[in-house]
């Protein structure tokens, strides 16, 4: 996988201005400037893929059902949309998706349900993640939920591109030596630009079309009970 240090080199060689490569240093251009032209690109497109491919950055979480609980709290690194929640029965074909619900035009029931025959449909409710009726039986990985993923910044160096932006890294490079173009007061920058817009354009044409070939939509995302 590409690191930090890896897409740095890229750009500073974009910007004919490497100097070490060990490093990741160039003479003209700051490394932390770089650095933060990188995460703003990295967010760029994670935010472009999540407006125009929703769902396809994506992670999931498995649930364990408990006797008589039909309301679940989602982990910290849970983030609204819900793309799909399925039902699972270890050891059997069961891996079918449930169907969401509204909250406000279906009835909850503390009743028991027998795991055989549980389907709940579900909502999202604040942190919480509501069945419509609760399994008579504790049961391992119950479900899995998959939801929007949220791409960290890179913080050091060593640390890689999340491996859902790969085939990205030409576009994040060419839109990062943009942004420090921009930035920098050099003669010459302003159509220096010009030529790289023109070079990006060519990258996310092939990069969105490589998206689109991988893509997946997901039927009903779920947003958060304030979106309603």
């Amino acid at each position: 996988m590409i690191t930090r240090l890896d897409l740095r080199i890229l750009v500073l060689d974009h910007l004919n201005d490497l100097q070490d490569a060990t490093t990741g240093t160039g003479e003209r251009y700051d490394a932390s400037a770089l650095n933060r032209a990188i995460d703003a690109s990295i967010r760029h497109y994670a935010n472009r893929l999540n407006s125009f491919y929703q769902g396809y950055l994506s992670t999931s979480y498995s649930i364990d059902a408990l006797v008589g609980v039909n309301s679940y709290a989602t982990p910290t690194t849970f983030r609204s949309p819900i793309y799909e929640v399925r039902r699972i029965v270890t050891g059997t074909d069961v891996n079918v998706p449930l169907r969401p619900v509204h909250p406000y035009n279906y009835l909850l029931t503390t009743v028991n349900k027998p795991n055989s025959v549980w389907y709940p449909t579900y909502h999202l409710e604040g942190p919480n993640l509501i069945f419509s009726s609760p399994p008579d039986t504790d049961e391992v990985g119950a479900f899995t939920v998959k939801h929007q993923k949220k791409i960290t910044s890179l913080t050091t160096d060593i640390m890689e591109l999340d491996a859902e932006l790969y085939d990205a890294e030409e576009c994040i490079c060419i839109y990062a030596t943009i942004i420090a173009l921009r930035a920098k007061d050099v003669s010459g920058a302003f159509k220096n630009i010009s030529g790289w817009e023109g070079q990006l354009k060519v990258c996310e044409q092939a990069f969105f079309m490589q998206v689109g070939n991988r893509y997946i939509r997901p039927d009903q995302p779920i947003p958060t009970q304030d979106d309603y």
